[in-house]
């Protein structure tokens, strides 16, 4: 199958089917170059330290019966500090 490179900012990019990132059940992908070849190898969920997250809060979520910052009214001497940008 051949692509072109598109402008994307000051990068380029590629455009890659659909039917192929549904095969390789990944929607990140580790880059790297050999031999004048690029290279894209699906992340692999497991090895990724935030997989599971979204579904974990989500869990969470429907336990408790609570969708409000839980955070809220929590802070540190960093937030009471001016901020100088």
């Amino acid at each position: 199958m051949e692509t072109r490179l598109i402008k994307i900012g000051n990068s380029r990019g590629v455009i890659i089917p659909k039917s192929i990132i549904d095969r390789t059940g990944s929607s990140a992908f580790n880059i790297s170059e050999k031999g004048g070849n690029i290279i894209l190898k699906p992340v692999d969920s497991k090895n990724n330290p935030r997989a599971g997250w979204e579904e974990q809060f989500s869990r969470s979520v429907e336990k408790s019966g609570r969708e409000d910052d839980l955070f809220d009214g929590v802070c540190n001497d960093f937030d009471e500090e001016g901020w100088t940008w």
